[in-house]
């Protein structure tokens, strides 16, 4: 009843059906692990911040942890409906809490980018995250531990990576990683160094009379939003 055209037109049929199946599948997994990965993200991170600033007897440190969780919260909502945020983007973002974390603390800032990557690479939400959470950690050094009254913030941008380098013109007292005399154990630094390393990049810091300089170089191959 059936001639070979028909065989092969029902094959065609069949093997359409079959990759519209696996791209729904395929869609269904990835829409589940975005889920995921923003439920984790609201439970790791702006939860422990809001935890934080609700437990914390200092208003400045209330007032910056709820800025930075008000942040998070606006970059997950805005990278599920735009579908990421691009590099240009991100870094005027990180300026702006920066500039106003250290102002608060009468510290200057000098903000510098170099470079002509691409800046208008949409980036991962992890990555987005990793670095937002890197530079933090350096602006909260800066606050914390250096007596600084200005601090330089400069990003090197390439085609495939960036390079970070803060440095401040404090007592150069900021405690290396394991010190036991740091307030939390070290563990700032240490964070840099775990976040950094979790992109495949590498960080140095020196502690000098003149002050403190902390250096990360980070990879932006392959770390694009997909």
């Amino acid at each position: 009843m059936f001639s070979l055209r028909d065989k092969r037109f029902a094959d065609e049929i069949c093997a359409m059906l079959a990759h519209a199946i696996a791209s729904r599948d395929a869609q269904e997994v990835g829409a589940s692990a975005e889920r995921t990965r923003i439920a984790r993200d609201m439970h790791d991170n702006l939860g422990a911040q809001l935890l934080s600033a609700l437990h914390s007897d200092r208003l400045d440190r209330k007032d910056t942890l709820i800025r930075q969780t008000i942040s998070d919260l606006r970059d997950i909502i805005n990278n599920n409906a735009q579908g990421g945020k691009t590099l240009g983007d991100l870094l005027a973002d990180m300026q702006l809490e920066a500039r106003e974390r250290l102002a608060l603390a009468d510290i200057g800032l000098d903000w510098i980018e170099e470079g002509d990557a691409n800046r208008d690479l949409p980036l991962a939400p992890n990555l987005i995250h990793s670095l937002r959470s890197i530079l933090r950690e350096t602006v909260s050094n800066t606050i914390r531990h250096s007596g600084a009254q200005k601090a330089s913030i400069k990003f090197q941008l390439y085609e495939s990576s960036l390079s970070l380098a803060h440095r401040d013109d404090g007592t150069g007292a900021t405690p290396a990683p394991a010190d036991p005399g740091h307030e939390s154990g070290g563990s700032g630094l240490a964070n840099i160094e775990t976040r950094v390393g979790a992109l495949g990049g590498s960080v140095s810091w020196e502690n000098a009379a003149t002050g403190f300089v902390i250096r990360a170089d980070i990879p932006l191959v392959d770390m694009g939003a997909s």
